[in-house]
């Protein structure tokens, strides 16, 4: 699924385009906490990946469901992950500038491929409700006497 590309490269972009703006206004742009939050946001993009792919011939009710599990995923993978980098690996503010950056541009990149795997997706006619024929004026509801 090619749309599942676009929160990687978006990654890649938010961090050349952070690391310039650090270096133009002054900032030490701290390089690894930029590439520890990149590896999460990674994993967590992966982690948001795996429900759209493994319901890739799915109806668009099943791609929905895969949608909003993937954007789960997403969530809990990326702040389980960070919780550990700040505990364990002490990640100071910096991290957190950086996660933050990076968590919000691939949810975006996995909110767009969601909606392109729903709008693909065939439509579901089983769940659909039967055909109703409508009531016009005047009609009674009880039988024919």
């Amino acid at each position: 699924m090619r749309p599942l590309l676009i929160a990687p490269i978006a990654l890649i972009l938010t961090a050349a385009i952070g690391y310039a703006l650090c270096k133009l206004a002054g900032f030490d742009p701290h390089v690894r906490s930029m590439l520890l939050a990149g590896v999460i946001a990674l994993l967590a993009c992966a982690a948001g990946a795996a429900p759209l792919l493994l319901s890739r011939r799915a109806s668009q009710p099943a791609m929905a469901q895969a949608g909003l599990l993937a954007t789960t995923a997403h969530l809990f993978a990326a702040a389980g992950l960070s919780l550990v980098a700040l505990m364990v690996m002490h990640a100071g503010l910096s991290f957190v500038y950086w996660i933050l950056a990076f968590y919000w541009t691939t949810l975006i990149g996995i909110v767009i491929a969601s909606v392109r795997a729903v709008n693909s997706a065939p439509v579901d006619r089983s769940s659909a409700p039967a055909d109703v024929t409508p009531v016009t004026a005047g009609a009674t509801a009880g039988p024919k006497q």
